[in-house]
């Protein structure tokens, strides 16, 4: 059977993404409502979505976590966001990177397009951590389609902004 792709793919990160220290959502603190998702900052993502023809790829780290339960962080009860916003953004996801440890976000991503020859549509990442080494990772282009976001704020509009600036540049070739 063949896959049948979006146009565009947007890899997303959860923390310093979908939340931020500036909100106080950065935590996912289990008593919180939104389990540390910023839902404006999730609308925004839908938004962008739907306007841009893409699809999404979870790339957060959370996804190596169990789903279900809380366990403590720094004496903080915590719960895994990925499941609420798998609930907000429905159909949108597409697809989760790879859960090999060893390797980063960035060589994960470079895995996922060997996994999927057949996409040959636009990208943008959204992440915040710099240690995932997006910004030196030239394979596949993956250093021009990165957008850092900033801890404080998580994904803004200028970020949006510029992610449809290289999604309307066209493929990763």
């Amino acid at each position: 059977m063949t896959k049948i792709f979006p146009k565009n793919i947007v890899f997303l990160d959860i923390d310093g993404v979908c939340n931020s220290f500036g909100h106080g959502s950065y935590l996912t603190a289990s008593s919180e409502k939104g389990y540390g998702l910023n839902e404006e900052i999730v609308r925004s993502i839908i938004g962008f979505c739907n306007r841009t023809e893409s699809k999404i790829v979870i790339s957060s780290n959370w996804r190596r976590f169990p789903v279900d339960g809380t366990w403590k962080f720094k004496d903080i009860p915590c719960r895994n966001p990925l499941p609420k916003l798998r609930e907000l953004l429905g159909d949108l996801v597409f697809d989760t990177l790879t859960l090999e440890r060893h390797i980063t976000k960035s060589e994960a991503t470079i895995l996922w397009f060997e996994d999927n020859p057949g996409f040959s549509g636009g990208f943008v990442i959204f992440d915040d951590d710099p240690r995932e080494n997006f910004e030196l990772t030239c394979d596949k282009g993956i250093n021009r389609h990165f957008i850092r976001t900033n801890v404080k704020t998580g994904l803004t509009e200028n970020d949006f902004k510029t992610a449809e600036e290289i999604l309307g540049k066209g493929n990763r070739k």
